[in-house]
């Protein structure tokens, strides 16, 4: 059969407690959708948080236009609004909102758009899974013939939940491109040259030139991670570590940059760094060039990877962002649960490194929301990074399904980051909160001499 189906590509509304655009992109469905506009397939993207769209900004009122805009490198929020929490989350005490565009925005925009054979939706974080549900009933009202593919993370993880909550669609529960490709392959009863998507020279980033406006993108060189902490599901999503082409990957890199003009550049990469001498190599051909780009890392990259020559490639490369995974000063809870990947040795000696390179701003992740947090622990790392000049960035612990964090007959709702449903019960939701608010405070006074210890006695307003 011809391959004349014409396929909608989604990047459906998330909802949640909190959202912000940290250079998001949905990589995996922009890799597939790229491959299947090679093979000869009419695709298009519909990114519902794409909040850089003209389309979507022209309808936009003043005030709206406000909240959206642009921050440091091209963040910024996205367009939200309140909605109804699901009964499981009513006692949280905060606002839950759907993100993307406005239903009556997206109404007008695809009066543009007839029919769709098929209609390919991606997944990411467990819990955003009503606002797939959502996107999928309001898409049905435009395209009710139309066939629905759903896959990605969410899907994988929680197969069962998967199929009982959209049993409308067509599940793709398969990680690997070529698994992906046999099952479409099959599906829309075509040929597909899965062979060719196998050599890692041949993956692609196409659709990133459907986007009208792009001012950043993210991208990966690897996938997988060398390490298994516990807690993480990177090793579920991809058993094997597997590296893509350097230049590859750099020409991609360039051609958007060069071509759409994008200057922010995102890693999410689960470990960047490694193997340590050949992204040394990868650094040096990128440098050479000399592209006018912006290089962030907003997943943690590994410590111990950071010698003098990697500080000294990352800063010729312009990496803007350095985000360290650091986790806690509790040497010995680093050993036991998170895989032996650091210790504070290795954190110092990094930071030795980046600051004589030229970085003047390093940024570390504290895990919180475990059953084993102690405040005074959490305190301790906080002080020790505040005292080394260092901006502290918690990262709210999301108990991942498929792992042994979290019971699988669980609604996937309670993995929400925003619960510490697996936090200790002692600290409990609101001390949590503050715990985290207090981070922004420290984060302020930075480069101020004001004592850790005043600070925190003045906003946690008590003794300690």
């Amino acid at each position: 059969m011809k391959k004349n189906f014409k396929i909608l590509l989604v990047n459906p509304w998330v909802t949640d407690f909190s959202l912000y655009d940290f250079w998001i992109k949905p990589l995996g469905l922009l890799v597939l959708g790229s491959i299947l506009k090679r093979e000869g397939f009419k695709v298009f993207l519909l990114d519902f948080l794409d909040r850089h769209n003209p389309f979507f900004r022209e309808k936009l009122g003043e005030k709206d236009l406000k909240k959206i805009k642009d921050k440091s490198f091209s963040t910024g929020k996205f367009p939200s609004k309140e909605i109804e929490k699901p009964s499981l989350l009513k006692d949280i005490k905060r606002k839950y909102k759907i993100y993307g565009w406005y239903e009556d925005i997206l109404r007008d925009y695809l009066k543009n758009f007839d029919n769709f054979d098929y209609i390919l939706i991606t997944s990411g974080m467990t819990y955003w899974y009503p606002g797939i549900r959502k996107t999928i009933d309001f898409l049905k009202e435009f395209y009710p013939q139309s066939i629905y593919i759903l896959g990605g993370r969410y899907v994988f993880l929680c197969r069962e939940h998967a199929e009982k909550n959209f049993y409308d669609t067509i599940i793709i529960y398969e990680r690997k491109i070529k698994n992906i490709l046999e099952k479409l392959s099959k599906i829309m009863d075509v040929e597909i040259n899965i062979e060719k998507y196998l050599k890692r020279d041949n993956i692609c980033f196409d659709i990133y030139f459907d986007y009208p406006i792009l001012k950043h993108f993210a991208i990966l060189r690897s996938f997988g991670c060398p390490f298994s902490c516990s807690y993480c599901v990177s090793n579920l999503l991809f058993p094997e570590f597997y590296e893509l082409g350097d230049e590859k990957i750099i020409d991609e890199i360039e051609r958007i940059n060069k071509i759409k003009g994008a200057k922010d550049l995102a890693f999410y990469d689960d470990a960047l760094l490694y193997p340590k001498e050949k992204f040394k190599n990868f650094l040096k051909k990128l440098i050479e060039k000399n592209l006018d780009i912006r290089i962030h890392t907003p997943n943690a990259i590994h410590a111990r990877y950071i010698d003098e020559e990697m500080a000294y490639l990352l800063k010729k490369a312009n990496f803007k962002t350095i985000r360290i995974g650091f986790e806690t000063i509790n040497e010995k809870k680093l050993e036991k649960n998170w895989s032996k990947k650091l210790t504070l040795k290795h954190f110092e000696d990094a930071i030795t490194n980046l600051s004589k390179a030229g970085f003047d701003e390093i940024g570390a992740y504290i895990l919180i929301g475990t059953e084993e947090d102690d405040f005074d622990e959490i305190m301790k790392s906080y002080e020790y990074l505040y005292n080394k000049k260092i901006k502290i960035y918690p990262a709210q612990f999301s108990p991942v399904p498929s792992t042994n964090f979290f019971d699988k007959d669980t609604d996937p709702l309670l993995s929400n980051k925003s619960l510490y449903f697996k936090g200790n019960k002692d600290i409990g939701f609101e001390l949590y909160e503050k715990i985290k608010d207090f981070a922004k405070i420290l984060n302020k006074n930075i480069k101020e001499n004001f004592s850790f210890k005043e600070l925190m006695k003045k906003f946690f307003n008590k003794k300690f």
